[in-house]
């Protein structure tokens, strides 16, 4: 058997041996908290597929990240890719959830610097825990204290 044939088998939704073998060698069980996502990102130099060929809206909103329906995670790795096509494995992790902060092979994850945003490049510079929103709102809005 492939490469293909595997990853094909893997993501269907029947019970069949050769999904049970190469989860086994995987090392992976149902865990609580843990969600795990296969896409499949198109190579770079191929156009975005809208109508009127109009992109209404900045760039930075035409992606859709895997963590949009699980805010709290974080994403830990991902698969392999070639060819026109990457294909990602996103694993992610809720870090609040007790039975990760308990468990000592996953509290890495629970540090207190884990917590501040995984941006690292130029837009994070003059950000507050990696938030643009945050950082608008910290320079922007007049907060006045009124002590008695």
């Amino acid at each position: 058997m492939g490469a293909y044939k595997y990853i094909q088998e893997q993501w269907r939704k029947k019970q069949s041996y050769v999904i049970c073998f190469v989860l086994r060698v995987n090392h992976w069980c149902s865990t609580a908290s843990y969600v795990i996502y296969q896409i499949r990102v198109q190579h770079g130099d191929h156009k975005c597929l809208v109508p009127k060929g109009a992109t209404y809206g900045k760039p930075v909103h035409l992606g859709e990240r895997a963590e949009h329906y699980h805010g709290g995670s974080e994403g830990l790795e991902y698969l392999q890719g070639w060819r026109r096509y990457k294909f990602f494995k996103v694993i992610l992790l809720n870090p609040f959830y007790k039975a990760v902060r308990r468990n000592p092979g996953t509290q890495w994850v629970t540090k207190p610097y884990k917590s501040h945003g995984s941006g690292e490049c130029h837009k994070f510079h003059h950000t507050i825990s990696g938030s643009c929103l945050l950082a608008w709102r910290k320079h922007n809005i007049l907060q006045v204290h009124h002590y008695w």
